[in-house]
């Protein structure tokens, strides 16, 4: 992102520049990758990439619940980012017009072992909106370390020895979910 000069008018590099650019482009890639490890690094929960028809792009990390913009990207590249994101999380990159879901392993296309939720959603004036969700990464714990109170636990290892049931595991985000079923 560093090499991208975003402080010249458009206007004045409209010779240099394409209509749009391509999601193979190294600019691209990079930028893609830059929004991803420093969106990881502030330690965002999410992060939402808006395109607007007659604007530029918006970047937003969801920081502790709280979604604030970062960066703006010139409307030039959207479609480029988009692309490449759905690239990399192999989703169909001609249908802009269904909600799509998929995954990203980041260490196959970075510097980091990040592995991203990822959801476009169609918006007016063929424009399409993605947030992907940055997922912990850990190592599963046994349950015995997990710090359930003693009657928690006993009667947890009481219930899931049944052969019949469900154990439902509910929470706000961060709670430990994940962690719990692991």
């Amino acid at each position: 992102i560093g090499e991208m000069d975003f402080e010249t008018p458009l206007e004045e590099k409209a010779g240099d520049l394409e209509d749009e650019a391509s999601e193979d482009d190294n600019a691209t890639v990079k930028l893609v990758n830059k929004i991803i490890v420093d969106g990881y690094n502030q330690g965002a929960s999410d992060i939402h990439l808006e395109p607007y028809p007659d604007s530029n792009m918006e970047i937003r990390f969801r920081v502790d619940g709280v979604c604030a913009k970062v960066a703006e990207v010139p409307k030039q590249f959207a479609k480029a980012i988009l692309s490449r994101l759905k690239i990399m999380s192999e989703l169909d990159i001609a249908d802009r017009r269904l909600p799509q879901d998929g995954k990203i392993k980041f260490k196959n296309y970075g510097p980091r072992d990040i592995e991203l939720r990822v959801a476009t959603l169609p918006t007016s004036a063929n424009q399409e909106d993605c947030v992907m969700r940055i997922l912990a990464a850990s190592k599963p714990i046994p349950i015995e370390k997990i710090g359930m109170p003693s009657y928690n636990y006993d009667r947890f290892l009481t219930v899931v020895q049944e052969p019949y049931g469900l154990v439902l595991v509910c929470g706000p985000t961060g709670s430990g979910k994940t962690t719990t079923l692991h």
